[in-house]
């Protein structure tokens, strides 16, 4: 799908010499429970997507919004190992990207198309 697909060039676009692997979250703010829930998520590679209670544990990475505004919480995780011995230790290398969509209020994702 898609994401898989994103996944491919994540790890082409950065060399990735061990898997890495990413999460992709639609987010939106429920008003009614005063707090954020995801529409969906979908994670690579046998990882779990966000629930909304997980997604709480991320909320400090989410902007303030408006009650039926939706932004993604992309997450790209990627082990790190030294090519040679410096003193620097294996690892992995996380990012988190918040973004609205451009074009349209949200982004609407079916794993089975």
């Amino acid at each position: 799908d898609a994401i898989d697909g994103l996944n491919d060039v994540f790890e082409y676009l950065t060399f990735a010499r061990d898997p890495s692997w990413i999460r992709v979250t639609s987010v939106y703010w429920d008003k009614n429970q005063n707090r954020f829930r995801q529409k969906w998520s979908r994670a690579t590679h046998d990882h779990d997507g966000l629930t909304d209670t997980t997604l709480q544990d991320m909320v400090d990475y989410v902007p303030a919004m408006a009650s039926g505004d939706t932004v993604l919480l992309v997450e790209s995780y990627m082990p790190f190992r030294p090519v040679f011995d410096m003193g620097l230790a294996s690892g992995v290398t996380r990012h988190v990207i918040v973004t609205r969509p451009r074009f349209a209020s949200q982004v609407i994702y079916d794993p089975s198309s």
